[in-house]
């Protein structure tokens, strides 16, 4: 997928960016860049594994028990 693609290029620049900020000891550019990984990372998984984000992953109905009592007890 090509979006997955450039995720995964971006990913490799930051890891780059992340070594010279630590490098230069700029702490606040180097976490801000690994947060910025970090949404990139989900962002990742969520197109790889399809997860939509603030919708349910199951239909409808799905993994409830709409059956009245099968044993009366």
């Amino acid at each position: 997928m090509l979006l997955m693609d450039d995720i995964e290029v971006e990913l490799d620049v930051i890891d780059k960016e992340i070594s010279n900020a630590e490098s230069k000891n700029q702490m606040k550019k180097m976490r801000a860049l690994m947060k910025t990984k970090k949404d990139l990372q989900r962002q990742y998984q969520r197109i790889k594994y399809n997860i939509r984000v603030g919708q349910d992953l199951l239909p409808a109905g799905v993994g409830t028990d709409n059956r009245s009592n099968e044993y009366d007890w």
